[in-house]
């Protein structure tokens, strides 16, 4: 039996146990053979107790060696976010943790654009703002003075307040401040915006200004259909750009009697330090696959552009490049301003307008609920479909309804 070798110190025997990641007294023993051990019990971060040895042929020796040893075992545990932290010590703790956890209600990992967007909120508003503060000065009154200077700039503080909120719960979990002061700071003042969506006739008259034919310039060539049958497609399905931009020939049956497109993935933009390249992604933004009946109008725009198309395997996009690569959503935001510089009742018109201008007809013709499964919403009301459907001052005719309250009464 080794007679050198000590007892772990327990808490049972009325000697307390060490602290995690700490290590007990060292000791030194002369071996017979010559030369010395140096040993000690460390108490790991994961709370068990383990003796560390180490030789050498001096005292010195074998206790440097020791040491070197504990230096890469002992780690003192992380005591989660600590009130002396300033604000962005917890910014960057907090996106390593989110990356971690992931989708705190969903319970998914966070797509790369997701955790891309909470970090540009972190670099652009929150740490020039307030970086430099320590968790314990927050205060209500601060930071509503911070987020409304920021807001009188003309920024626009809403995403960021919601990062930081999420910041300062997970500081709450960890008892570095008794509760988020950001529950109680007053929400910036928003003036009553307008949904903006094109009626019937600015939409056709949208189709007729980017027809290749009304933006043809005598003596050069083009412009392509690109714009004109994306225009098509947004006001005949209501689809996201980056989702009708990652519609494949594979997704789009037009040679049935009712011709269908299936939305099932969405292109994502290169994003630094994030995403790599420009890329379709095998889903949508809520992981849901919708496949759309497609108008007859639009249908017959989509055949014509496969016949007169190079790029028809099942995996090239439908509406594609000239190198039939998949093109970029920028590029055609910025077709669609050029095409409309010069039509006033059309200037600031965007694509996801003519997302509107789908939920907003068909929102007044089969309800609300049928313009959330047309678009994409995964649940009613995750995203609030007033900032999608136009008001209509005048209110559809339900006498037919109503009538029913009054039957007897006529009667009587």
């Amino acid at each position: 039996m080794n007679e050198n070798k000590k007892s772990p110190p327990k808490s049972s025997v009325g000697r307390p146990a060490l602290p995690l990641g700490t290590t007990g007294q060292q000791w030194v023993t002369h071996r017979p053979q010559g030369g010395y051990i140096a040993a000690v019990w460390v108490r790991t971060p994961r709370g068990k107790h383990k003796q560390v040895t180490a030789s050498g042929q001096t005292k010195g020796a074998a206790r440097r060696k020791l040491q070197s040893k504990l230096d890469k075992i002992v780690d003192t545990p992380f005591e989660g976010v600590q009130p002396t932290w300033t604000v962005t010590d917890l910014a960057a703790h907090w996106e390593e943790h989110k990356a971690r956890a992931g989708h705190a209600r969903r319970r998914v990992p966070l797509t790369a654009q997701t955790r891309w967007g909470y970090h540009s909120e972190i670099v652009r508003i929150i740490t020039p703002a307030m970086g430099d503060l320590r968790l314990h000065e927050l205060s209500i009154a601060l930071l509503e003075s911070l987020l409304a200077d920021l807001e009188d700039t003309g920024l626009s503080t809403v995403r960021a307040r919601s990062v930081l909120h999420a910041m300062l719960e997970l500081a709450v979990r960890d008892g570095a401040i008794a509760s988020n002061p950001t529950k109680y700071v007053a929400p910036p003042l928003r003036e009553p915006k307008e949904v903006e969506a094109l009626t019937i006739p600015m939409a056709r008259h949208l189709l007729r200004v980017v027809s290749p034919e009304y933006r043809r310039k005598p003596g050069f060539r083009g412009p392509t259909r690109d714009l004109h049958d994306f225009c098509m497609v947004a006001l005949g399905t209501g689809a996201r750009i980056s989702e009708i931009l990652a519609v494949t020939h594979e997704l789009v049956d037009l040679d049935s009697d009712h011709p269908t497109m299936t939305i099932s993935g969405t292109m994502i933009e290169p994003r630094t330090g994030y995403i790599v390249r420009h890329h379709r992604q095998e889903a949508t933004k809520n992981n849901q696959v919708r496949t759309l009946l497609l108008p007859d109008a639009v249908a017959e725009i989509l055949r014509e552009r496969r016949d007169g198309s190079r790029f028809t395997a099942p995996t090239d996009p439908v509406i594609a490049s000239n190198q039939g690569t998949f093109m970029w959503a920028s590029n055609i935001r910025e077709r669609l301003r050029k095409a409309i510089a010069d039509e006033p009742t059309l200037i600031g018109v965007t694509p996801h307008a003519l997302r509107r201008t789908v939920a907003s007809l068909i929102a007044y013709d089969a309800g609300l609920d049928a313009a959330r499964l047309q678009l994409g919403h995964s649940l009613a009301g995750s995203t609030p479909l007033r900032s999608y459907v136009v008001h209509r001052q005048q209110v559809p005719d339900h006498r037919a309804i109503l009538d029913w309250l009054f039957h007897d009464v006529e009667q009587s």
